[in-house]
């Protein structure tokens, strides 16, 4: 299913010129570039756009309604669902705000990503929730605060993360790859400190998969000791 939402994203982008023209028609919603998508506990599915704010559909993607009350300002970047309540985070050019009503109302969070541009938003299993800021590294909500979480992290423009299985974070920077534990406080350095890593994926094996600005696809299976170059980029 998650394939299919995929697809339609691709569909979102596509102008009714085309649909004039004999080919499929986009069945909406126009509201912007599609940054993000998510689906909640619910198995509803919400996108975030650029200036388009949020839209949300509870019929698999048929129908689409915006969902953004509260949400003042429309330019979405990255969204999350927390496994362990159901709270809905979105990261937008002035921070990262939440929805506790299944995306009817959103509300802005404090702290240090008040007025921050957010590119992404990570949740792991214990609703442990981490934010990237764009430019001032990266803040963390374990309870109701927000705090920073910067200690050791060389690089602060931070454009990606992702969970291991042990819980611990990768971020990908602007140079290089910062690894934290689970529940540190610390950044340790990972390597490719000489690449520009837009996106970082790690599969169920915990291999690490990196985009290299300029050079491709990298990736490691054994943490980032060794890493090995899948594609060149253009």
């Amino acid at each position: 299913m998650k394939v299919i939402y995929i697809y339609l994203l691709l569909f979102l982008s596509v102008s009714n010129i085309f649909a004039e023209e004999g080919h499929s028609k986009a069945i909406g919603p126009f509201g912007g570039i599609v940054t993000s998508v998510v689906e909640d506990n619910n198995g509803n599915v919400f996108i975030g756009t650029e200036g388009g704010g949020v839209y949300k559909s509870m019929d698999k993607g048929n129908t689409w309604l915006s969902s953004s009350s509260g949400l003042v300002n429309p330019f979405v970047y990255t969204m999350a669902v927390s496994p362990h309540d159901g709270s809905i985070f979105a990261g937008t050019k002035t921070g990262v705000f939440r929805s506790v009503d299944n995306g009817k109302n959103w509300a802005r969070e404090s702290g240090p990503s008040t007025g921050m541009l957010i590119p992404f938003i990570i949740i792991n299993r214990d609703g442990v929730t981490y934010a990237s800021i764009w430019g001032s590294g990266v803040c963390e909500k374990d309870g109701r605060d927000w705090e920073l979480l910067n200690q050791e992290l060389q690089n602060t423009f931070v454009n990606g993360m992702s969970f291991k299985k042990n819980g611990d974070v990768i971020a990908a920077t602007e140079g290089g790859l910062y690894k934290i534990e689970r529940g540190g406080q610390k950044w340790k350095f990972v390597g490719l400190i000489e690449y520009l890593l837009p996106t970082i994926v790690i599969d169920k094996n915990d291999h690490i998969y990196v985009s290299a600005w300029g050079s491709g696809i990298i990736r490691s299976i054994d943490g980032g000791k060794e890493w090995e170059f899948l594609s060149k980029g253009g």
